[in-house]
């Protein structure tokens, strides 16, 4: 892409490149803390059917434990980074 970078009037002049802006550690943290709030309200939405199954007495929620505490745990790791 072909990128103009403004001039001092504002105005973009043709053939000098923008620099690109990296993400930084402070943005990487951003993101991470909103993820993190995501993947366990999604581990938090995959707990409902363990509840409904422990609330029928049907006890055949020990292989459903696993998705929800893998997206709880990841997400409670991107919240403490």
């Amino acid at each position: 892409m072909n990128y103009s970078k403004p001039n001092s009037s504002g105005k973009s002049t043709k053939g000098e490149s923008m620099r690109l802006n990296y993400l930084s550690m402070q943005d990487i943290k951003i993101i991470l803390y909103y993820l993190g709030n995501i993947m366990i309200g999604v581990g938090a939405v995959l707990m409902v059917p363990i509840i409904v199954d422990v609330a029928f007495r049907e006890f055949c929620y020990p292989i459903g434990l696993i998705p929800p505490l893998i997206s709880m745990g990841l997400g409670y790791f991107c919240l403490c980074i």
